[in-house]
């Protein structure tokens, strides 16, 4: 899905927003495909009206979920251990523009996009046949599976991967227990969208160790 994106006449900050939200249409793709297989329809996703009871859980998840993964960076850049990430700012690309951009790409299109396989649908079927602490758990390993690729290459070695893993496992079982909680598949997509903007912040302007 990545390889029309070069192909697109859109400059480099819009090629790199494309390729920020293109790929992740793939994930809602697949979990529409997998309704299709297992004979099920829109039904089986857990959509409603946000609440005002929504929107707190939203915004004060959001914040603890960002706060807590500053607070592990921080811990282990304290024990000496590299928490380099693999995003550096292209040149010639305007920070706060490029920033402006992917906030709209990540609530818009990432956040729903990945939650929409991994809550609505994975965690969803898992829920069926396991207790709900291991479909969080079985649905948080897969979450993190799929994202753990993002830091090889670093050169943080293993406990780069416990570091990153371990943030992934807990955001994922935050956003399972906040869809279960609300049974609303818009609190843990808006919260993941938000949570993945002020961590892209804190790596941009260099808060993050």
């Amino acid at each position: 899905m990545l390889v029309p994106v070069l192909l697109v006449p859109v400059g480099q900050t819009g090629r790199l927003l494309l390729t920020y939200s293109i790929p992740e249409l793939g994930f809602a793709a697949i979990g529409l495909l997998f309704l299709v297989v297992i004979g099920e329809d829109r039904s089986f996703i857990d959509i409603d009206r946000p609440t005002a009871s929504d929107a707190t859980f939203t915004a004060i998840a959001s914040v603890l979920l960002a706060g807590f993964n500053l607070l592990v960076h921080w811990a282990f850049a304290t024990a000496g251990f590299s928490t380099a990430s693999r995003f550096s700012m292209p040149s010639g690309i305007d920070p706060v523009l490029l920033l402006a951009g992917l906030s709209v790409v990540l609530v818009m299109i990432v956040g729903p996009s990945e939650e929409l396989f991994f809550r609505g649908v994975v965690q969803r079927y898992l829920d069926e046949d396991l207790s709900r602490l291991g479909a969080y758990a079985w649905t948080s390993v897969i979450f993190a599976a799929f994202h753990l690729p993002a830091v090889a290459g670093t050169d943080g070695g293993l406990p780069q991967y416990v570091l990153v893993g371990g943030i992934l496992f807990v955001v994922s079982m935050s956003l399972g227990w906040l869809y279960d909680r609300t049974r609303n598949l818009l609190v843990p997509a808006m919260v993941h969208g938000i949570y993945n903007v002020l961590v892209f912040a804190s790596l941009v302007f260099g808060v993050m160790p």
